[in-house]
């Protein structure tokens, strides 16, 4: 769930998506890393998919990665994805084709 909003009880037709892997470190230990996409929305009348990722904010390198991760591991190229933090900034779309919106843009109707 995320911490930034109240989208969570707005996507009610929502599933969540996972998948982890192991991978060595420079230890030789094994560690598990979860990528985690928080929505997955099925569009009934239309047929698609939206991927969601919601968090406070993506400022700094290593909480942007982290939140971007789960998308650039999708292997389906033509499927919406959008980030949502809690930000006052106009919507875009970067290099890879993600959406980023602020929550109030993603909640309230456009006008």
């Amino acid at each position: 769930c995320c911490s930034c909003c109240a989208c969570c009880a707005c996507c009610s037709q929502s599933q969540r998506r996972s998948s982890s892997r192991s991978m060595d470190t420079d230890g030789g230990a094994a560690v598990r890393k979860t990528c985690e996409i928080d929505f997955v929305l099925n569009a009934r009348n239309a047929g698609e998919k939206c991927y969601i990722q919601c968090a406070l904010n993506i400022d700094a390198e290593e909480k942007k990665a982290q939140e971007l991760r789960p998308f650039l591991k999708l292997k389906n190229d033509f499927t919406k994805r959008v980030m949502i933090t809690k930000t006052m900034l106009p919507p875009w779309t970067d290099e890879y084709g993600i959406h980023h919106m602020g929550i109030y843009d993603f909640l309230l109707p456009r006008r």
